[in-house]
């Protein structure tokens, strides 16, 4: 469009965003550089206290790692609107994925290792490396998994609806320091946030306090790879169409 119809920073903002998505040879020629900022702040988190800003940081980029984030009417108060921690963060596509056996999900596990081991060499590391993060990001999932609700258990809306603080947070979820990722996510001290699922955040936070922080670098860096991939140079976006649409979904 003519440069006169761009009238507002959303719509201009919305031009340039597209003219980069189908700009693919300039796609081609960034690589990972537009994801570098995060990537930096991920490898330079070496602390258990830089960890909840960052979480905070991830989220506010879209990234649901291992918390999704998002605003929507208060459900118990519809003149309201009232951010909530939904659970997310898992490679494969059900909780109960991780527990099967059948044919289907070794299949779809046996996707997701190779996706995930894809995206990683692409971004550097050579395949036993790639391979050991695998693994030990597997096994990390597999106690998110272990933790989060059930799809049919979520149709409850009163299941879901869980408003909490901070300080409720640090009484019932100790060892993330829930005060410092909320003021992270923009929100004023004492702000009430709804934690749809209260067992999985005590399960984050149990990771956050017990885990080695080098494998929550692994963690967070695959998951940044992993939804960044559609808009990254053209062997990412095969590898995620390969695991999420084709393995996932049966699309070709």
């Amino acid at each position: 469009p003519d440069d006169a119809r761009l009238d507002t920073p959303g719509k201009r903002l919305a031009v340039a965003y597209y003219a980069s998505g189908i700009d693919t040879d300039a796609v081609e020629r960034a690589g990972l550089s537009p994801l570098q900022p995060l990537l930096s702040a991920i490898d330079a988190l070496d602390k258990p206290e830089q960890l909840p800003p960052l979480l905070a940081r991830l989220n506010r980029a879209g990234i649901a790692a291992p918390f999704a984030v998002w605003i929507g009417p208060d459900a118990l108060d519809k003149r309201r609107y009232r951010l909530s921690l939904w659970q997310s963060g898992l490679g494969l596509p059900d909780r109960d994925d991780y527990g099967r056996s059948d044919e289907r999900t070794r299949k779809l596990r046996a996707a997701l290792d190779a996706y995930q081991a894809r995206l990683l060499a692409l971004a550097g590391a050579d395949a036993a490396t790639a391979a050991q993060t695998t693994a030990a990001i597997r096994a990390f999932e597999e106690k998110l998994a272990s933790a989060s609700m059930t799809r049919v258990a979520m149709r409850d809306p009163g299941a879901v609806t869980n408003p909490r603080t901070a300080a409720q947070l640090a009484a019932d979820a100790p060892g993330l320091d829930w005060a410092a990722y909320l003021r992270a996510l923009g929100l004023a001290d004492g702000a009430r946030i709804n934690v749809a699922q209260p067992e999985f955040a005590r399960a984050v936070a149990k990771l956050a306090a017990e885990e080695p922080i080098a494998l929550w670098r692994q963690y967070l860096r695959l998951r940044l790879l992993d939804a960044a991939a559609p808009r990254l140079p053209q062997a990412y976006a095969e590898a995620h169409f390969a695991y999420h649409s084709r393995a996932v979904l049966g699309l070709e």
